[in-house]
């Protein structure tokens, strides 16, 4: 009696989505939340990055909408002035020093975390370096609720800006579930939809405040009681990421499957030594550099330049937040730099990162140019566009520059934005005579970085003004990890296999 055979096209899983090399998804279905985690691990893991990365923001930034009244709470004010007949703080030098080392603080602390973060990856996978990060820091969120002091509020916002190095971890686990096709529109879309956050959290935040002061609370507990609604939040999805999603299609990550046996720190020197990692590191600074300051700076800034009460600052922030970080204009970013890719190669990646982040420049210049609140808010909603644009694009080139290092380059680039992210916050907090002129020179900032992308140049991708060079390869491809058949003819416009997808363990089984 002869015993049935099973194929190996049989036994292995069946996954709700196409899948091509190593099991990545092709496609991007967003409205699929994956009914189960063996058979739709693609959707579950987009989606966990997602909405972990989406609450990230909420935290983070839950204090800066609440600043007109936090700061008035806890006796940082030093500078009145008559709103009707009420008095507003519109905060003097002393007050705007406490408030900027603030939002300098809440960035610079990330620095730190996300380039450890790359190495954690790398290390431990995904889904339990994301699940460990929400609940960690969570503590410092609810410790917001305790601020008596400025000293107090300068310390917590640098313990909760750590928990913005989870968006190395999406882009990192994206690039594990999705194809070198698709990987630029699934970057993109995580992130865009992650940080739709922000502009929520512009609008959320004071809502919930407004509702504890209608239910009767001061105004001295109501921002308080606030802050304990995102610290909840971020225990509940750290628990809904560990036991809902996986790393890999196939389950647990291991460090073999980026084609290296192990992880080291010394791959960050080795991802340092390209200049092309260094140069988008500062491109990514001009873009999320922007991001971040301008959910620091704007409520205050309407607050403060146009008079409005904080309810009204936080919404006028909220539509032109909407507009830069509304969900189709990430993956816009990410979805021009694939069909860019298909047709023109890593050139048409080049250019179309070179446009956004240019425009971003002269927008962000425009916007500080004006004084009138209608012109400002529609200056905003452009500079929003090309932001978000520029985001995109980013994370249609990272994946592709060493996919061997590609946890530690993500790092690397993330690390980057939010130092750039840093250093605006030391113009904000210097130029003093006029609260306009700080966005013109970030702005003129912006369009100097934009200039460097032409420099960059691959002799088997090309550049933005040059071809590939016949026969070259990628030099980051270990041949030696697989058995499979990787095509490098042609490199820089496959749209089906490309020098960044790297053999995993499973083609070798």
């Amino acid at each position: 009696m002869t015993e049935p055979t099973i194929s190996l096209e049989e036994s292995k899983p069946q996954f709700d989505w196409p899948v091509g090399e190593n099991d990545k998804a092709t496609v991007l279905r967003i409205w699929n939340f994956g009914k189960r985690k063996q058979t739709n691990p693609h959707a579950r893991a987009f989606w966990a990055a997602t909405i972990s990365f989406f609450f990230t923001f909420v935290g983070w930034f839950a204090l800066a909408p609440l600043m007109p009244a936090v700061r008035d709470s806890i006796g940082i004010c030093d500078e009145y002035t008559e709103y009707g007949t009420q008095l507003m703080c519109v905060c003097g030098p002393k007050c705007r020093d406490v408030l900027q080392n603030a939002n300098i603080c809440s960035v610079a602390s990330t620095i730190g975390m996300t380039v450890a973060t790359g190495f954690l990856l790398e290390k431990f996978g995904p889904r339990v370096v994301q699940s460990v990060y929400m609940a960690l820091f969570a503590i410092p969120v609810l410790c917001a609720a305790f601020i008596v002091n400025g000293a107090g509020l300068v310390a917590v916002r640098f313990f909760i800006g750590g928990v913005g190095a989870t968006f190395v971890t999406t882009q990192f686990w994206c690039s594990l579930m999705f194809a070198p096709s698709v990987v630029g529109t699934a970057n993109a879309t995580a992130a865009a939809l992650g940080k739709l956050d922000g502009g929520v959290t512009q609008f959320l935040m004071p809502s919930i405040f407004s509702g504890f002061v209608e239910a009767g609370l001061s105004v001295g507990i109501a921002w308080r009681v606030s802050m304990v609604v995102p610290g909840v939040i971020f225990v509940l999805v750290s628990l809904v990421v560990w036991f809902s999603s996986q790393d890999t299609p196939h389950g647990k990550f291991h460090t073999s499957m980026l084609g290296k046996a192990n992880t080291s720190l010394w791959d960050y020197v080795e991802a340092l030594k390209d200049y092309r990692v260094v140069l988008m590191m500062l491109q990514y600074a001009a873009y999320f550099g922007t991001e971040l300051q301008l959910n620091n700076q704007l409520v205050l800034y309407f607050h403060d330049f146009f008079q409005l009460p904080v309810e009204l600052s936080g919404r006028a922030v909220s539509v032109s937040l909407a507009v830069m970080l509304d969900n189709f204009i990430g993956p816009l970013g990410g979805g021009l730099s694939d069909l860019n890719f298909k047709k023109w190669g890593m050139r048409g990646r080049l250019w179309i990162h070179f446009i956004c982040l240019l425009v971003e420049g002269i927008m962000l210049v425009a916007f500080g140019r004006e004084g009138q609140f209608e012109a400002a808010i529609t200056c905003l909603g452009v500079l929003g566009l090309f932001v978000q644009t520029s985001q995109g694009t980013s994370y249609g080139i990272v994946p592709f520059m060493m996919p061997q290092h590609r946890g530690i380059v993500s790092a690397l680039v993330a690390a980057g934005g939010h130092f750039g992210a840093v250093l605006a916050g030391f113009i904000y907090k210097y130029i003093k005579d006029d609260p306009r002129i700080p966005f013109q020179v970030h702005g003129l900032c912006v369009i100097t970085i934009a200039l460097t992308v032409p420099l960059m140049y691959w002799p088997h991708f090309g550049g933005m003004f040059c071809k590939a060079k016949p026969g070259a390869v990628n030099p980051h491809i270990n041949f030696s990890q697989s058995n499979s058949s990787i095509r490098v003819a042609d490199q820089s416009k496959s749209s089906s296999i490309t020098p960044s997808d790297v053999p995993s363990p499973e083609d070798k089984t």
